[in-house]
């Protein structure tokens, strides 16, 4: 891991290095503003996330016939049919929210606002600029039989918050130097090999 003093990099050169999927929005002269953020870059884990669900999706329309057309069926077998259909609703949501929520960053005087929105607001952080001590990159994938690498970004304050999280390095890299530049913190990066 590298360690980024704060005020090293001028905020506007950050800003246009801005890896594809986040956008930045102005709020009025006052200077404040926000970034939102969409999971993007992630096409291995999307074609994976696909073809489980079409397979998942298709045992399922097998399985209904099978368990409810016959006469004689354990009851034990039709509680797994009953789970095994929850499990494709669970996976069907959180690849929704994965891929199609979106993450807002917005950055007042004092105060970071980082939510998670799918449909409806999911998360909702305020996190006091003056508390930040410092913001660190870490891989959270890539290892253990995970076969996609990807790095979160953590906000040390009172609390430790990890605001951004399985995505690829450069999204995490990125934004985690402008939240470090906003606060007027240390960054600490991690490298792309780890």
């Amino acid at each position: 891991m590298s360690e980024q003093e704060p005020g090293s990099n001028d905020f506007f050169e950050t800003a246009k290095r801005m890896p594809c999927g986040f956008g930045v929005t102005t709020l009025g002269a006052s200077g404040l503003f926000s970034i939102r953020y969409r999971t993007t870059g992630m096409g291995c884990a999307g074609c994976f996330f696909f073809c489980f669900i079409v397979m998942w999706t298709t045992a399922c329309i097998q399985l209904a016939p099978a368990i409810y057309g016959a006469a004689e069926v354990p009851t034990e077998t039709r509680l797994a049919a009953v789970a095994f259909w929850i499990i494709e609703i669970v996976v069907i949501c959180f690849v929704c929210w994965y891929f199609f929520g979106v993450s807002v960053f917005t950055f007042e005087s004092d105060v970071l606002i980082v939510e998670r929105r799918f449909v409806f607001r999911l998360r909702h952080w305020r996190i006091r600029k003056a508390d930040i001590v410092t913001v660190i990159q870490e891989k959270d994938g890539g290892e253990d039989g995970d076969s996609f690498p990807s790095w979160g970004l953590v906000v040390m304050s009172p609390a430790r918050r990890k605001v951004l999280y399985r995505q690829p390095f450069d999204k995490s890299n990125w934004l985690g130097g402008v939240i470090a530049f906003w606060a007027g913190v240390n960054f600490v990066q991690a490298t792309p090999e780890e």
